[in-house]
């Protein structure tokens, strides 16, 4: 394959909206919304992150064609990691307010979301390697970027085949502990590059390397797709039933592991019968949403917590109930997505300029070494 693939930006697109929904519904009433559907969305967004992984996997094997270029591989890392510098420098500040506001405000959310900030030895590791230092969602940006070394690393000398089974290995090692609580003691890292990152980003490269257009039909990839969407969602079902829910969160009922055994061919059959559209919604607003993901990922923290505590400061001066009814849980999602894109689409330019100048001081500083 060497023509532009649309379609990948609109699973970039949707993987966004999903992640949007998945932290807009920690806030939601719980009581009055669709407790079923809500069920639905939850479990089967969780394709997501995945996606992205997959998508970087793809990419990398698309473009690095011989074992001895590393231009794309230095660009795509320099970039990840930049955007990580970036996004720790633009919460580092809210994240301490946050902290220091909820000794007064106890709110349980925040204390299940947000630790101090360790300055020490287990703080180094949060920040170089799990990336949750500064906010817990930023674990993506490291993830992403130790998955891409450890892909491009081991593809110089080996088949990415083997790359994937050991990573699956790995990967459902992390299901049963976390998920299906196997086993007693310490859980495992749910999102880090060795038990999460590793399988899909290697799974991407491999798809690349192999000919699915003549082994699947678009009809029977759609089918395996529904499939596997249907199987994910009877399994966490299961779990929900046979399962006891973890008592360090809040809202149980959702989540006693984020992923599950499913998780993976539910995305990998997604991503291939994509691959079979190239131009599936390449004129919809989805599609343009996929090309602003990294954006829109840094800012759909502050827009979610905005519109939150927006609404906290309108029922503390107002005779107003927002939080907590039906109206809230509806418009909650909908306007925080189209909201956070949007302004990612508008200030992409913004960030760029902001990458271009760290990337510049970077290479000023390492002249003056």
């Amino acid at each position: 394959m060497t023509e532009r693939i649309d379609s990948l930006d609109t699973l970039k697109g949707l993987a966004i909206i999903s992640v949007i929904y998945i932290h807009s519904k920690f806030f939601f009433s719980s009581r009055e919304i669709a407790e079923a559907l809500n069920f639905v969305l939850a479990n089967t967004s969780r394709f997501a992150v995945p996606a992205f992984f997959l998508t970087s996997g793809f990419l990398l094997g698309r473009k690095i064609k011989e074992k001895n270029d590393l231009s794309f591989i230095r660009r795509q890392l320099e970039s990840i990691g930049l955007y990580y510098l970036l996004a720790s420098a633009i919460y580092i500040i809210p994240t301490v307010a946050i902290l220091h506001a909820n000794q007064y405000l106890k709110l349980e959310v925040v204390s299940n979301w947000l630790k101090p900030v360790n300055i020490g030895v287990q703080g180094l590791f949060n920040f170089l390697y799990l990336g949750k230092a500064i906010a817990p969602f930023l674990w993506f940006f490291t993830a992403l970027f130790y998955s891409l070394i450890g892909v491009y690393a081991f593809t110089r000398k080996y088949s990415a085949k083997y790359l994937v089974l050991g990573s699956a290995v790995l990967h459902a090692s992390l299901v049963l502990s976390n998920t299906y609580l196997f086993w007693e003691g310490p859980l495992l890292p749910v999102e880090d590059a060795l038990f999460f990152g590793l399988l899909f980003t290697s799974t991407g490269f491999w798809i690349e390397k192999q000919d699915f257009q003549k082994l699947w039909s678009e009809k029977t990839l759609l089918g395996l797709t529904g499939l596997f969407f249907l199987l994910n969602l009877l399994e966490r079902v299961f779990i929900s039933l046979k399962v006891p829910s973890w008592d360090i969160y809040f809202w149980e009922g959702f989540f006693w592991g984020p992923y599950s055994l499913f998780t993976a061919p539910m995305t990998v059959f997604l991503f291939l019968y994509l691959l079979k559209k190239p131009d599936l919604g390449n004129d919809s607003r989805i599609n343009l949403y996929g090309k602003y993901t990294l954006t829109g990922y840094i800012l759909h923290p502050i827009i979610i917590g905005g519109l939150v505590g927006l609404s906290l400061v309108l029922e503390a001066l107002l005779p107003l109930q927002i939080m907590g009814t039906l109206a809230w849980d509806l418009v909650l999602f909908p306007f925080a997505c189209v909201l956070t894109m949007e302004t990612a689409v508008r200030n992409q330019d913004r960030f760029n300029y902001a990458v271009r100048k760290m990337k510049a001081f970077g290479e000023k500083a390492k002249r003056f070494r």
